[in-house]
Parts: C-alpha cells; sequence; structure tokens
C-alpha cells in the first residue's frame, strides 16, 4: 500500500469514515483495525478494508480471502448477507489474538464457525466483536 493511500486511510479512521480500499494488498497490509477481504485467492486482487464496528463490503459476494486485524477488537465476523445477517464465520485479530486471523483460499472452509463450509464469492458484511 503506498504513503498516499496509507495517509488516506489514517485521516479516515480519525474521522470515523469507511474507505472501499481497492488496489492490491497482501495479508500482511491488512491494516491495525481493519478488516479486509479480496478479490482472488491468496489475497490477490482489489480488496476492500473496513474500519468501523460494522458494515457492508463493496465486494459483495466477490472475495475468496479474507484478513481480520482489530486494533481494540478480538474477532471479526464475516456474513453472508447485508446488514450482519444470515450465516457467519469468525477470525481473530492479528495483533490481538495472533492466531487463525486470516484464510487465502475461502472456498474450502475458514475459522473455526466455518470450517469445512465454501465460503467462495459469499461475504457480503461485517463486524468487529469481543471489543
Amino acid at each position: 500500500m503506498g504513503k498516499a493511500m496509507r495517509f488516506l486511510l489514517m485521516i479516515g479512521a480519525a474521522f470515523g469514515f469507511t474507505f472501499g480500499a481497492m488496489g492490491v494488498a497482501s495479508a500482511a497490509e491488512c491494516g491495525s483495525g481493519y478488516t479486509c477481504i479480496w478479490q482472488n485467492n491468496d489475497y490477490g486482487g482489489d480488496y476492500n478494508a473496513r474500519s468501523i464496528n460494522s458494515g457492508d463490503f463493496s465486494l459483495n459476494n466477490a472475495a475468496s480471502s479474507a484478513g481480520a486485524n482489530g486494533a481494540t477488537c478480538r474477532t471479526s465476523r464475516f456474513y453472508d448477507g447485508t446488514g450482519q445477517s444470515g450465516s457467519y464465520f469468525t477470525l481473530s485479530s492479528a495483533q490481538l489474538v495472533g492466531s487463525n486471523y486470516q484464510d487465502p483460499n475461502l472456498s474450502n472452509g475458514v475459522g473455526n464457525d466455518g470450517a469445512g463450509i465454501n465460503w467462495d464469492n459469499r461475504v457480503s458484511s461485517y463486524q468487529f466483536l469481543n471489543c
């Protein structure tokens, strides 16, 4: 992620805005305080990063990998419906928990509560939990 994008994300977070950050990013670039999804497996293609408590992703039903890095929340829940509805899986925060915080291939299951379930192209919304 370039310096300009980092600056915009930091300013947006300071004012409570979220950006549909689109571009190429690795799992390591799901910044502190964000939950992220990527269009392709292995964190490739367009991505969408969100930092407010809950919301909808602009890559609606188009994600093949995911990551979580809540700064004050221990988990991120990913839903298959908009508005935090429907089925879900949960990932832990990379910085607060340090394990089970990303999945490069959602088609083969994800997290503890989504193991063995195909989540490819199903994620629509998210919610930070255990804050």
